[in-house]
């Protein structure tokens, strides 16, 4: 007996209808539950509707088979699913834990920062990491993994993309088969190239995030960094400025690579450390006193404001900037200097009363450098009148100002070059 005979028998009233509905190119495979749903009372339009749309999203719903669903409504429920419109899948994602970070008329690329989202978006995949009751999501995740989904509109496929770094990735299909050759495969893929760009420079995975902005340890940030690919360091280490923290061991011998990532700390940074780890900070002025010819000029003037003597590390006219700060005496020595952006330097920080102690011995363009600095310094008015004093007596009280205060640090605005000459 052939299926039109079947259906004939089990659904006579609703036969003709069923055979009609079903189209012939399905070979009436689905025919037997068409005149069943029509039987339960479901019309023409929707279960033609139904069966149009689970023959095209099969391979992503939970069943394969459609005779597994028993009622057309479970299965036009999850078809729905699938099609959530533009709206509802940013509410969707917001609240699932995922984020949306490509999308086009081919493809969306969506990261995953939950397990939540990770079963939803990966339903009917054989991924590991969207299995429920398993802890792969967890393990994974722990290491520093990042999973992003990267759905195909056209084709109603999905790839599960694992990036283990920043630079190291790994697509699986649905099936959970690997694939190898991404590039092969992104260029017989084309449409795919730029969502697979996008998540190649996604910067604001989670544990990046943390990073950034200061929510981790340094002790999870270590761990995380040994399962990360060497591409993953170097950015941290060049575009998360201050990441240096997380990134050197204070309990390892320090090296050219300890330099590299402590250059772009703060001073509070440095003085973090040394209240911690003091015997560390002592290695770092050790090894930099011993290695002239690593150039980390702004790292070396930073690290003089924690040690007694800072001529052991930069040379002596910066160690001078530091040691204005408990000895204001020591600004003549650099307002004298005959180098124009060494005097103009100290200036901005050196006390009024030093700077007006030399404006009788300095030269005219000098002074008058010396005199627009004092403006802001002190009540100009006043000094303008004790300037003018025959002998110029001593300074009054009423010259200065509340503003008259020198700076606590000196920092030179200029990057550090890295240079490594040994």
């Amino acid at each position: 007996m052939n299926r039109v005979q079947e259906v004939k028998k089990a659904y006579p009233k609703y036969a003709d209808l069923a055979i009609k509905i079903a189209e012939p190119t399905h070979k009436n495979k689905y025919l037997m539950w068409i005149a069943s749903q029509l039987a339960n009372k479901y019309t023409q339009e929707d279960v033609k509707a139904t069966v149009t749309a689970f023959n095209k999203d099969a391979k992503r719903l939970k069943y394969t088979d459609i005779y597994s669903y028993k009622d057309l409504k479970i299965l036009e429920n999850e078809i729905k699913d699938l099609e959530l419109s533009k709206r509802q899948v940013e509410i969707f994602s917001k609240e699932m834990g995922s984020v949306k970070i490509y999308s086009d008329d081919s493809c969306t690329l969506i990261r995953m920062n939950s397990k939540k989202a990770m079963l939803y978006y990966g339903k009917a995949s054989r991924w590991c990491v969207a299995m429920e009751g398993e802890d792969y999501w967890e393990s994974y995740s722990a290491n520093g993994n990042v999973f992003y989904v990267l759905l195909d509109k056209e084709k109603r496929r999905k790839y599960a993309i694992q990036k283990k770094g920043l630079l190291d990735v790994t697509i699986w299909e649905e099936n959970d088969n690997e694939i190898y050759d991404i590039e092969a495969w992104v260029n017989k893929n084309i449409k795919f190239e730029l969502a697979v760009f996008a998540c190649l420079h996604d910067r604001e995975d989670p544990m990046l995030f943390k990073i950034k902005h200061r929510k981790t340890t340094k002790e999870e940030v270590v761990g995380w960094l040994k399962h990360q690919h060497e591409s993953t360091i170097k950015f941290i280490e060049s575009e998360l400025r201050g990441a240096g923290f997380y990134l050197v061991d204070t309990y390892a011998p320090v090296t050219n690579s300890t330099i590299k990532y402590l250059s772009h700390l703060t001073i509070e940074d440095l003085q973090n450390i040394q209240g911690e780890h003091k015997k560390f900070i002592d290695e770092v002025v050790k090894y930099l006193s011993k290695h002239p010819k690593i150039k980390v000029k702004s790292f070396r003037f930073k690290l003089g404001h924690l040690i007694p003597d800072p001529e052991v590390i930069i040379d002596e006219e910066s160690a001078c900037f530091i040691r204005m700060k408990k000895d204001p005496s020591v600004a003549t020595k650099l307002l004298n200097s005959t180098k124009n952006e060494v005097w103009r330097k100290a200036l901005e920080i050196a006390e009024p009363g030093v700077i007006l102690s030399l404006l009788a011995v300095t030269g005219k363009t000098k002074r008058s450098a010396f005199i627009r600095r004092l403006k802001t310094r002190t009540c100009y008015e006043n000094l303008v009148s004790w300037l003018s004093a025959p002998g110029m007596p001593k300074i009054p009280d009423n010259v200065w100002s509340d503003r008259a205060s020198c700076k606590d640090d000196y920092v030179d605005d200029e990057d550090d070059e890295l240079s490594f000459e040994e």
